[in-house]
């Protein structure tokens, strides 16, 4: 809660203290849990080398408990890491490794988390597969009924859009998760920001200020579930 709401001292403070607890139970499972977010509140504050070791000693906990889809979600954040150092060639091999392990046991939720980082990837690389892998995870969020996970997503369609030069379309879903995060009382995943601030200056710059005004107005009044169904749809 505290993540979502963007307090993340406290959202420090709270796993702290619940890494401790877990470790005095000798809870194994726990204790991965709180090194791994503990690990994301590193990589938000851009302290790649602690956030690759806490979800590294997160992951070796998993693997000696043959806990599959923790597996799967550590490796992801590993691949989130390797991201946002820039190398792409890392982070590929382990967002693919976690979207395996994810769909060998359909954990749909770490499904959608490994597509967006590759459709992220695969338009900083300029690969194809980017609108494949993005709106597949838009739709796993839709099925599940995840909302505030389906703004993340709706943030890569965004991408995609300007990618695609629909630069009109990529300012209204911005604008709809605008007004999705307000009603949720929430703030964005961390892992999007840099994507999402790259992806507004973008399409800013290149539509014009009153171009642009008036598609966020437009998204604005979009529901997050207008907005998921448009973007499915384009």
């Amino acid at each position: 809660m505290a993540v979502e709401q963007g307090d993340y001292a406290a959202a420090r403070a709270l796993h702290e203290e619940s890494l401790v607890l877990k470790r005095e139970m000798g809870d194994k499972s726990g204790i991965a849990g709180s090194l791994g977010n503990l690990g994301n509140l590193a990589l938000e504050h851009g302290d790649y080398a602690a956030a690759r070791a806490l979800n590294e000693e997160s992951l070796a906990l998993s693997r000696k408990m043959g806990d599959k889809s923790s597996m799967a979600f550590w490796i992801n954040n590993l691949g989130s890491v390797a991201y946002a150092q820039g190398d792409y060639a890392t982070a590929r091999t382990r967002f693919e490794e976690s979207l395996t392990l994810s769909a060998e046991m359909d954990e749909r939720f770490i499904m959608a988390e490994s597509l967006l980082s590759l459709g992220r990837l695969d338009l900083a690389e300029n690969k194809p597969d980017a609108r494949t892998h993005i709106l597949h995870s838009l739709r796993l969020r839709q099925e599940t009924g995840e909302q505030f996970r389906e703004t993340s997503s709706l943030i890569g369609a965004a991408g995609l859009a300007l990618y695609e030069d629909n630069l009109q379309f990529a300012t209204q879903l911005l604008g709809a998760v605008e007004s999705a995060l307000k009603a949720l009382n929430a703030v964005m995943e961390p892992e999007i920001k840099v994507f999402h601030a790259q992806t507004m200056t973008a399409v800013q710059e290149r539509l014009g200020e009153s171009a642009f005004q008036s598609a966020w107005q437009e998204g604005l009044k979009w529901t997050l579930e207008e907005a998921v169904r448009k973007a499915l749809e384009e």
